[in-house]
């Protein structure tokens, strides 16, 4: 259940990262609104496409084998926006991975709740649910 929580923490933590610096790595890349805006909204993109795959893969193959697996892929796409930035140099080159890379993010996001309804219904006895989803969930807060 604490793993769950910190999950949750670290889900909200990189999805939110980017929008929180987006200004100022705008003008340092030379980024329109218009840039700005499609490389925070694409994540939406790839989060709507994965609802309800991300639960079907669950109900399919466990939610603790999807949500480890998704979450290392997702932690992996955040740690890149770190590093290609340094390694690249072409300001649209970085664009365009930024654009890849928040659409990949969401996509992978995608299959956390889901993946989360999925892994408590299988494990988590009735009686326990309200809780043990409420605290997951409120990691979100804290991330």
């Amino acid at each position: 259940m604490y793993t769950l929580f910190f999950g949750s923490c670290l889900l909200y933590a990189s999805r939110n990262i980017l929008p929180v610096c987006s200004s100022y790595i705008a003008k340092e890349l030379n980024w329109t609104r218009q840039d700005e805006g499609l490389v925070m909204g694409i994540f939406f993109w790839g989060y709507m496409l994965t609802q309800f795959a991300g639960g079907y893969f669950s109900d399919v193959f466990g939610g603790e084998m999807v949500l480890p697996l998704t979450a290392a892929i997702w932690g992996l796409i955040t740690t890149l926006f770190v590093i290609i930035p340094l390694i690249v140099s072409q300001k649209d080159v970085i664009f365009h991975f930024f654009l890849l890379t928040r659409f990949l993010l969401g996509i992978f996001q995608g299959f956390f709740y889901p993946g989360l309804a999925s892994l408590m219904a299988k494990r988590v006895h009735m009686s326990e649910r309200q809780f043990t989803y409420s605290f997951i969930t409120s990691g979100s807060h804290a991330g």
